[in-house]
């Protein structure tokens, strides 16, 4: 678990990467090792908060099966192919984002009455 959130975080650096050094001064870089590293170290307590989330939905049988997948070749190599998914995947929605928050307002805003202060601060979050 803690190498496929290690194998994550490292697949959204790129992307974090996007935004570098910020107008106040903050090192990007060190600011996104820093929460890859807080990620990591959180790894053991997330595990054990989830023990009994997964046993309350999957069976005993489910859960060794997925051991055996996962152990596995196939299901290693999976593993491994989704966690590089995870750049590229992101980027295509960071692209998609002003589009969809763009539709969501003419959603609401077909349902509702919106006033031009709202779709001004709705476009604001679009860019």
């Amino acid at each position: 678990m803690t190498d496929t959130v290690r194998d994550v975080l490292e697949g959204i650096d790129p992307v974090m990467a996007l935004g570098e050094d910020a107008e106040d001064g903050t090192d990007s870089a060190t600011m996104r090792a820093s929460i890859n590293e807080a990620f990591v170290a959180a790894m053991p307590e997330y595990i054990d908060a989830l023990v009994p989330i997964v046993a309350g939905i999957f069976t005993e049988e489910e859960l060794e099966a997925m051991v055996a997948f996962y152990e596995s070749p196939l299901g290693r190599s999976s593993t491994a192919k989704a966690a590089q998914m995870t750049a590229p995947t992101t980027e295509v929605m960071i692209k998609l984002l002003p589009r969809i928050l763009e539709d969501a307002m003419e959603r609401y805003c077909s349902k509702t009455t919106c006033s031009d202060e709202l779709r001004e601060k709705i476009k604001k979050m679009e860019s």
